[in-house]
């Protein structure tokens, strides 16, 4: 099986399960692949005892063993995970990044129901990025949260933001320097040594190229015009107009 993942071509072994990789599945695999992963019986048995859930299944382990391979020899082809849920707005990506359970999710769903079908999901928990010569790319990829939000698209990184609770809505630009130690968290980090370094030199890339912000907000809809605005440097309102237009026109 051959995978088509952050514009680059991966052979994969011990797994086969069209319906889960669905558009990344190459029709016509090549001969030559960028990366080649392979998951073995012991691999799974290894995320089961990770899991220490006994009721998780031989499929869904073997999907996280494939995940967790790809984690840790994709630096070698210039590929890193990051746990944050990545939308598109108007040809830019905004990756918005939490401890589980704080509302990354949720602020994503906020963005949908807002503004309509000018929001696409790119990745609703696990993207893929990489540095391209200009920008640092997010790619969507299968393991995307319960949600189920992705798609098997490439897109510029527009801004990063930390997502905390408060009781106000409020989205400001931060330092890089800030959110380092919370950056590096969010990153997979390779248990191998040299990718590990790889992985620490994309982060520097990452906070150089592309804007951080840290937004505080309620989970209310009001919590989508603080980051909007911060982060595309658009007027929600006028925003919301055209895409009231826009989805008129469509239907």
């Amino acid at each position: 099986m051959q995978l088509s993942l952050a514009n680059i071509l991966v052979d994969v072994d011990g797994i086969d399960d069209s319906r889960f990789f669905g558009d990344y599945l190459v029709p016509s695999p090549t001969p030559v692949a960028d990366l080649s992963l392979c998951v073995t019986p012991e691999l799974v048995r290894a995320e089961r005892e990770i899991a220490s859930q006994s009721y998780f299944s031989d499929t869904y382990l073997t999907q996280l063993a494939l995940l967790r391979q790809l984690a840790e020899k994709g630096p070698a082809v210039g590929r890193f995970l990051m746990h944050a849920a990545v939308l598109e707005y108007d040809g830019r990506a905004y990756a918005f990044t939490a401890s589980s359970g704080t509302g990354k999710s949720t602020h994503l769903q906020l963005w949908r129901r807002t503004l309509g079908n000018a929001v696409q999901a790119v990745n609703g928990d696990k993207p893929l990025l990489y540095a391209s010569d200009a920008e640092v790319m997010a790619c969507g990829t299968p393991w995307s949260g319960k949600e189920g939000w992705q798609r098997n698209v490439c897109v510029p990184l527009g801004g990063l933001c930390f997502i905390s609770r408060g009781e106000k809505d409020v989205c400001r630009r931060i330092e890089p320097a800030d959110v380092l130690e919370r950056a590096l968290r969010q990153l997979y980090v390779p248990s191998d040594a040299s990718a590990a370094v790889l992985t620490v030199e994309f982060l520097d890339v990452l906070l150089r190229r592309v804007p951080v912000y840290e937004l505080s907000c309620t989970m209310e809809p009001t919590a989508v015009r603080a980051s909007f605005e911060a982060m595309t440097g658009q007027d929600f309102d006028a925003c919301l107009v055209n895409n009231d237009e826009r989805n008129s026109h469509e239907d």
